[in-house]
């Protein structure tokens, strides 16, 4: 069938954008909002700008958030057919504190409706995911319950390593995934070592390629490095102006990513796509800006990328 399954949380965002340098154990001016997110949410809503249908799986609990956000992911274009109900744990939050210049402080979170997700809640999405069909997971998804979809689900494996608290439930897993996404922090902690020079981030696409992951892409502030059958890295030069919000960059990279390989774009153009998704992303005031293919299209073919083939395996 070829379609797209995103299976990950969803939940409440409250963002503080502070005006000023940050106080310690201080009150500080900031602009709040309060946004529906969720990594794999915001993965989910990205891509339904570029196709439909998305089906997007996740736990929503009975309460008025929970309401809200099912309510946004209608909305938004997405496809909630397997979506599940949960009234045993609340609606999950996100709280993110931004300093002066919008890079995220500090972030907490209580995600405990979608940790406590069973294998045999999800299982029969096996009967009905195809092998050529996309299965985006993130790894809010507790360990074991991610271990047996990675064993026993078909389709092309995506995954979103979300943070460096989370990314070691994928240590035993990187066989199984056919697409893997890090930024440098989450890369550095699954691996345990230091990446700060461009031999150290090659060696560490070449360790994880090793392990099995089929593709690897690790993204930095400017751009992103991945590894395939070739180690390649691009820079878009305009990656760190008009910076609006840098929470959704991720997300909006790697939908874009998975939309590309989809349609079997080139592997420069795929990454290409998705760093112009990033760069639209941090200029909008919004998680999710709402992109669509034409809109992308257009912007990355008035941006300058640097980069190119680094190394053949």
């Amino acid at each position: 069938m070829n379609n797209i399954y995103v299976i990950g949380g969803a939940n409440v965002d409250i963002m503080a954008k502070c005006r000023n340098p940050l106080l310690i154990r201080d009150s500080n001016p900031a602009d709040i909002n309060i946004s529906f997110g969720g990594v794999a949410h915001n993965i989910a809503c990205n891509l339904a700008g570029y196709e439909r249908p998305i089906y997007f799986i996740s736990a929503f609990s009975d309460d008025l958030f929970g309401d809200l956000v099912f309510n946004s992911c209608l909305q938004a274009g997405l496809d909630l057919s397997y979506a599940l109900k949960n009234p045993d744990y609340p609606t999950s939050l996100y709280l993110a504190i931004l300093d002066e210049n919008k890079d995220m402080y500090l972030a907490s979170s209580d995600m405990r409706i979608v940790e406590a997700l069973k294998y045999e809640d999800i299982a029969f999405l096996n009967d009905i995911i195809d092998d050529d069909d996309y299965l985006i997971l993130d790894t809010n998804l507790d360990s074991q319950v991610l271990k047996q979809i990675y064993r026993h689900f078909k389709g092309v494996k995506v995954s979103d390593a979300i943070s460096a608290n989370k990314v070691s439930k994928l240590a035993d897993n990187l066989a199984y995934i056919d697409i893997l996404k890090l930024n440098l922090i989450e890369a550095e902690t699954l691996l345990k070592r230091q990446l700060d020079t461009d031999e150290k981030r090659v060696a560490a696409l070449r360790a994880l390629r090793a392990k099995g992951a089929k593709e690897v892409i690790i993204t930095t502030k400017n751009g992103a490095y991945l590894a395939s059958d070739k180690i390649y890295y691009f820079e878009h030069d305009a990656y760190n102006k008009d910076v609006s919000n840098t929470t959704g960059a991720g997300d909006a990279f790697l939908a874009a990513y998975v939309y590309m390989h989809k349609k079997r774009k080139k592997l420069n153009w795929r990454v290409c796509f998705a760093l112009s998704a990033a760069v639209l992303t941090v200029r909008s005031s919004e998680t999710v800006a709402g992109l669509n293919e034409e809109e992308v299209n257009r912007f990355m073919h008035e941006c300058h990328f640097k980069g190119g083939e680094l190394y053949v395996f």
